[in-house]
């Protein structure tokens, strides 16, 4: 998987710019994008912390090092996430849910240097204020994600409106909106 989406083929580009991989299955199971990626100027992100109301079931569990299984992943992302590029942030990132904004503080911290991508805006709960932490202090660092909220803004109405398409730009206008004015 790691050389169909991020490996250049016969000159072309990889198909991917990034991935998101679940590393349960150790470093074996993520090296591969990560050197696949970094042949290619390429990303991964890393299951770290997820948006989903269940993820504390395991992600939270204090193993006997006293961390956190997603602490722990997060030491793994530091670890597989060097070297840093010019910027300070290297091509390895973490997926942390903007539903758990204290995790994102302390996830920060631990990953001064990965990007995090943060599901759960919008329709999962999680607002612009939610994400402030996940962001450096240059107000860089993080990618907000929402999906349901942007594709689907009438959810709640019931079916797709005649107007769809203005409804849909309205979401991405307000949601842009807002994370400007928190982040300023």
């Amino acid at each position: 998987y790691a050389q169909a989406y991020l490996a250049s083929h016969e000159g072309d580009d990889p198909v991917a710019h990034a991935v998101t991989v679940n590393a349960y299955l150790g470093s074996d199971g993520v090296r591969p994008f990560v050197d696949a990626g970094a042949a290619t100027g390429r990303g991964v992100f890393v299951l770290v912390k997820t948006s989903n109301p269940s993820s504390g079931e395991l992600q939270d569990k204090k193993l006997a090092s006293g961390r956190t299984v997603c602490e722990e992943m997060a030491a793994l992302v530091r670890e597989w996430n060097e070297p840093l590029g010019e910027t300070g942030y290297g091509s390895v990132g973490a997926v942390v849910g903007a539903t758990y904004p204290q995790h994102l503080q302390e996830l920060r911290g631990q990953l001064p240097g990965s990007i995090l991508l943060l599901p759960g805006y919008g329709a999962q709960g999680a607002g612009a204020a939610d994400v402030i932490p996940a962001f450096d202090a240059q107000g860089q660092g993080a990618l907000v994600s929402a999906s349901r909220s942007l594709t689907f803004p009438w959810a709640k109405e019931g079916g797709p409106p005649a107007n769809w398409e203005e409804r849909i730009l309205s979401a991405v206008s307000a949601m842009h909106e807002e994370l400007a004015r928190v982040l300023r």
